[in-house]
């Protein structure tokens, strides 16, 4: 009689069976015990990881046993992606019927305290703001003014007591910073301007150490690892964004003052710091706006090359301008219609997101009245994406009505929402003025927030000035408590 089983059936070791020439049957177990790895975890909102099953018999099968709204998993490969915050368990299951589970946690937004000492690790750098961030493994890379110098350190995320200054900018007697880039192989670039009348924009590049690009460089100031430019003699360059394309080139979009007007203009640098010949810069009239050290340029890079820049408004029209480029520069394209983007007057883009089919995402602040934080969406022909807020707009006041919300800075987290980082404005100053940490649907549709009040009782105000998604969906902040430089770390 031929016996057939069927699984699944549950045993505790896996039975292999062997008939003997005398119809004897010998058994033989196997030691180790079926498990999964890993057997606990806590995952940020937006990421995947993967389960896997071992020391039982393939295939394994994977299905969430505990709380199925927090998560979905993929029943053949144990891919499980964070979805919203709470427990939840996943068992897998192997041919034979053996189960193992894990243990999976999903955190509500807010401060990791693992990170550093509460979620905040701090450095003393008075009488500066950190304006730009980035992440190459464990190391944060952050850039920004100090004293008229551009300074940048590098912090072990690891082990964020332990940091090192990767180098001062001090070559010009004064200097206004208004952005960092890093390229591909890790370089390091500085932009602003210079204060002495007239001004003109300042390029400074670094290798991933902080050692000043030798090979970097123009006359007067060639093998010094930073450029000096004002292509047109007695012009005022102010606050320039800088965007790495590949091939060792920098674009490069600010402003230009001609004594009556603004002008964008947009260049690009070859890998040794000249003007690029091949590309087509382009001058574009702006008119008689006024600009501050709050309103440089927000530049977005494309995969291809092709890059976006959006700028503040015309006094005439009030509203943000977005222009749109080619990888060769050009004449742009004006991503705004007569009536797309109208804001308030004062109404200024922070930061600038490319969207993989080719959609730009703007957000800013002062788009009422009130500062608010606010931005849009606009599809590739420049027209408002109405699928995105309000007809494509979103505007929003946080907190406490009456106060001014301003934006510094913006990112993209796993799942798609957008996180928006910047300071509340109470007017009075001191430590009533906190961090605000405000994360956005997808669909610009929802918003959720956080105030911080950062732990230090100085009676100065709290900023948060830049932010980086990190690849395991956490994301770090960049900021200032008035003395001191900080990073501190937030679950999604």
């Amino acid at each position: 009689m031929l016996l057939r089983l069927k699984p699944p059936f549950l045993l505790s070791a896996l039975l292999l069976a062997t008939c003997t020439g005398g119809g004897n049957v010998a058994f033989r177990s196997t030691t180790a015990s079926f498990s999964v790895t890993p057997e606990s975890a806590t995952v940020a909102r937006g990421r995947t990881i993967t389960l896997s099953g071992s020391n039982g018999t393939s295939p394994y099968q994977y299905r969430i046993t505990g709380n199925a709204g927090v998560g979905a998993v993929d029943f053949t490969t144990g891919a499980f992606t964070a979805q919203s915050p709470g427990t939840t368990q996943v068992t897998v299951t192997d041919w034979l019927g053996q189960t193992a589970t894990v243990e999976l946690t999903i955190p509500n937004f807010g401060l990791d305290t693992t990170f550093g000492s509460g979620g905040y690790s701090f450095y003393s750098l008075p009488n500066s703001n950190p304006s730009f961030l980035s992440v190459a493994g464990d190391t944060a890379l952050v850039i920004g003014a100090d004293a008229g110098d551009f300074k940048g350190f590098g912090v072990q995320l690891s082990n964020p007591s332990i940091w090192s200054a990767l180098f001062t900018f001090d070559r010009i007697p004064a200097l206004e910073f208004s952005g960092g880039a890093v390229d591909s192989a890790g370089n390091i670039f500085s932009v602003g301007h210079l204060i002495p009348n007239p001004e003109k924009w300042i390029v400074s590049k670094m290798a991933t150490t902080g050692v000043a690009d030798t090979s970097f460089g123009i006359t007067p100031s060639a093998g010094s690892g930073y450029t000096i430019l004002a292509p047109v003699p007695g012009d005022y360059y102010l606050l320039p964004a800088a965007a790495p394309q590949s091939g060792g080139k920098t674009v490069l979009a600010g402003y230009r003052f001609d004594g009556t007007d603004f002008f964008l203009d947009v260049l690009r640098l070859d890998n040794a710091g000249a003007i690029d010949s091949s590309f087509t810069a382009s001058s574009n009239l702006l008119g008689g706006l006024v600009v501050g050290t709050d309103t440089r340029p927000a530049i977005a890079m494309g995969s291809d090359g092709a890059f976006a820049v959006a700028v503040t408004g015309m006094p005439a029209n009030q509203r943000m301008r977005i222009y749109r480029f080619s990888e060769s520069g050009g004449s742009p394209s004006v991503g705004t219609s007569p009536t797309a983007l109208v804001f308030a007057a004062d109404a200024v883009p922070k930061d600038l997101l490319l969207e993989a089919d080719g959609k730009v995402v703007v957000f800013g602040d002062g788009c009422t009245t009130s500062k608010n934080f606010c931005g849009a969406k606009l599809n590739t022909d420049g027209t408002l994406d109405t699928a995105f807020g309000t007809l494509g707009r979103w505007n929003n006041h946080l907190d406490i009505p009456g106060q001014d919300n301003l934006l510094f800075d913006a990112d993209r987290l796993l799942d798609n929402r957008f996180v928006l980082v910047g300071q509340i404005i109470e007017g009075t100053g001191g430590e009533a003025d906190d961090l605000i940490i405000a994360i956005l649907r997808a669909d610009g549709t929802s918003i959720s927030h956080l105030r911080v009040n950062v732990p230090a009782a100085n009676g100065k105000p709290d900023s948060a000035r830049s932010v980086f998604v990190l690849p395991d969906g956490r994301f770090l902040v960049a900021g200032t408590d008035g003395d001191r430089w900080f990073l501190a770390r937030f679950w999604p």
